[in-house]
């Protein structure tokens, strides 16, 4: 049996990971990207994988910090698949405007690029993983795998959809972390 177009593109971008399994979810997470990039190719690598690398804050601000834009994916321990994409570099401590970021929950398929807050759209504290949001749409709290620190309380980003907005991406509003990853995007004039 051959492999579909759909199939061949979801194992050349995310073949290494943990976390998007179906063509379907790779699809709709480019996608996203590609409203922000007006349809330009979009290219990914792999920068950090934190069952691979470690879940330290740390790593991920030695792999991940000063690249450019990035798109980060987490799942929780409720099986909950969400994350964010951020267009300007991670840089330790400082909030960072940027007004093409937005959040996502690809659980609900849902992506959320209205914020109330564009200055505090990505908080990049050396003591944090990736964090959206002044008020922690998304917080990933170093090396908290096995304790459930992590936050999910949307505030910057304005959810669309009604209903316990706490526990909306990772159905509660502490969480594990199962896995997480970072990737860089590129385009072809990048």
């Amino acid at each position: 049996m051959s492999k579909t177009y759909l199939e061949e593109f979801y194992w050349y971008i995310f073949g290494e990971s943990g976390i998007i399994h179906t063509a379907e979810d790779a699809t709709l997470l480019i996608s996203w990207i590609s409203e922000v990039y007006e349809g330009k190719n979009i290219l990914l690598k792999l920068l950090w994988k934190a069952t691979r690398d470690g879940f330290e804050a740390d790593t991920f601000h030695q792999r991940c910090d000063d690249k450019g834009a990035t798109l980060s994916i987490v799942k929780s321990d409720k099986n909950k698949i969400f994350g964010g994409l951020a267009t300007m570099s991670w840089k330790a401590n400082r909030f960072v405007h940027d007004s093409s970021a937005f959040i996502f929950s690809l659980t609900h398929k849902t992506n959320h690029d209205k914020q109330v807050d564009k200055f505090n759209s990505m908080y990049s504290l050396p003591a944090y993983g990736p964090t959206f949001g002044a008020e922690y749409d998304i917080y990933i709290a170093n090396n908290r795998n096995k304790e459930a620190c992590s936050t999910s309380n949307p505030h910057a980003y304005n959810l669309t959809t009604p209903g316990n907005e706490i526990k909306y991406y990772a159905k509660s509003r502490n969480f594990l972390v199962i896995e997480i990853e970072v990737y860089v995007l590129r385009t072809p004039d990048s």
